[in-house]
């Protein structure tokens, strides 16, 4: 393995000149609201962990005490248990030994850096975890990033492209590496040859320019712009659309799918297609205000026996419920959710909308919620299992970096490794709204 991460070129404007002491705290729930507001148990472990769903009652209800008794003998009451399998996503950084040596204290270097580099070198680690764990959250465990609207320019190595969803550019850091996926399936296999890495980003026009990992090997050409093909993240591919076979977390959007399940589906190991009471709604509300859109996805959730009190939405479409509510606007705050529970000290700044059954909503916009849909449920339903703490330090030898063996270098190692569940998923789904 050869290291080139964080050498000191790459570090040098952090050492010592005239820089003032900052806040080497970084609170890890700021600006990732799903995350921050979903529960968290550090339980999860064993074989599997079961989320227990009730979508049918036994008894029997007439004005006839026979007919009653009859029916009585025919309803049994409706349990199912998803049970829940774990996934692990990695987060590794590399320092030379050199960057140890020269940053070794706060005479030398900025203090933050000293921090979190030379003490410990995992505050990027822990900070690119989380940002990963985020984006999963909203997403259904295909690994899918975004989806290809156009190619704007091409070379013979390189490829521009833009996106179909608002702000997808957010999502992508300089040197990730990627593949593409015919649009026929998110979870299909990677279309061949199409290893690549992001060399530019341009959040501002929702573009990205990818770079092929091997001149002349790895073939741009198959982002032909009439296919709009997804973009995936490199090694999360999954070798069917069943959860048994998904490496990324399954969050939100697989829980509340875009087409309703059939029969033969499995969502951890639960067919959903017996209840629309086992699985999230999706209905396009886009030919409506944003507004409107709320109103009638909190009726359609009522009609369910939900009432939903959070609505999740991307940045743009945010913006435009904004514009649309303008002197109406009502502000509201919300608290992410720790391990032992709320976090006063960091707080979400979003909007009211009144939801038909009473219940004010809260919309909060998630930046890394790309699209323009909103998630609407109750924050109550939604955990995140991990196998202890969501941002784990891979320290069980006591060891809190490692040396690498061949290098002068050390690593530091963080992982995630558990899943998100829904705890009434037929009272929540997901809502397509106007164009950003």
């Amino acid at each position: 393995m050869t290291v080139t991460a964080n050498t000191l070129s790459d570090l040098d404007a952090a050492l010592k000149q005239l820089y003032v002491d900052s806040n080497e705290a970084e609170m890890f729930y700021d600006e990732r609201v799903g995350f921050g507001l979903a529960n968290k148990d550090e339980m999860f472990g064993g074989r599997n962990t079961p989320v227990v769903v009730t979508y049918g009652r036994t008894g029997g209800v007439s004005p006839t005490f026979a007919t009653a008794q009859t029916i009585s003998a025919l309803r049994s009451k409706k349990i199912e248990d998803f049970l829940l399998t774990g996934v692990d996503e990695y987060s590794i950084i590399d320092v030379p030994g050199k960057t140890f040596a020269y940053t070794r204290s706060r005479d030398m270097a900025w203090d933050m850096l000293v921090s979190s580099m030379a003490a410990r070198a995992l505050d990027d680690a822990e900070a690119n975890l989380a940002d990963a764990i985020e984006h999963a959250i909203f997403r259904d465990g295909s690994g899918v990033i975004a989806q290809i609207k156009t190619v704007l320019a091409a070379t013979a190595t390189t490829t521009q492209v833009d996106f179909t969803e608002p702000d997808a550019a957010m999502l992508f850091e300089l040197n990730e590496r990627f593949n593409s996926v015919a649009a026929a399936s998110r979870f299909g296999a990677d279309i061949a040859n199409s290893n690549l890495y992001c060399s530019a980003i341009d959040v501002a026009n929702n573009k990205v320019t990818f770079t092929e990992v091997v001149a002349g090997t790895d073939d741009v050409s198959n982002w032909d712009a009439t296919t709009n093909p997804y973009i995936r993240q490199d090694g999360a591919a999954p070798s069917s659309a069943t959860e048994a076979t998904r490496i990324k977390l399954s969050g939100l959007m697989s829980w509340a799918p875009t087409t309703a399940p059939t029969g033969g589906d499995s969502h951890f190991n639960v067919d959903r297609s017996a209840s629309s009471r086992l699985y999230g709604k999706y209905i396009d509300y886009s030919g409506l205000s944003r507004e409107q859109a709320l109103i009638r996805a909190s009726a359609v959730l009522a009609k369910e026996g939900g009432m939903p009190n959070v609505g999740l939405m991307g940045i743009s479409p945010f913006r435009g419920l904004i514009e649309e509510l303008g002197l109406r606007k009502q502000d509201v705050d919300m608290n992410p959710v720790g391990a032992r529970g709320l976090v006063a000290n960091i707080a979400y700044r979003g909007v009211w909308v009144h939801g038909v059954n009473g219940s004010p909503i809260r919309i909060m916009p998630a930046a890394k919620q790309i699209g323009d849909e909103v998630w609407m449920g109750r924050m109550e339903d939604v955990t995140l299992h991990s196998a202890g703490p969501a941002l784990n330090l891979e320290d069980y030898d006591g060891l809190s970096i490692l040396r690498h063996a061949t290098e002068d270098a050390y690593q530091g190692r963080m992982a995630f490794r558990g899943q998100l569940s829904v705890k009434k998923p037929g009272r929540s789904g997901r809502f397509k709204l106007a164009a950003s």
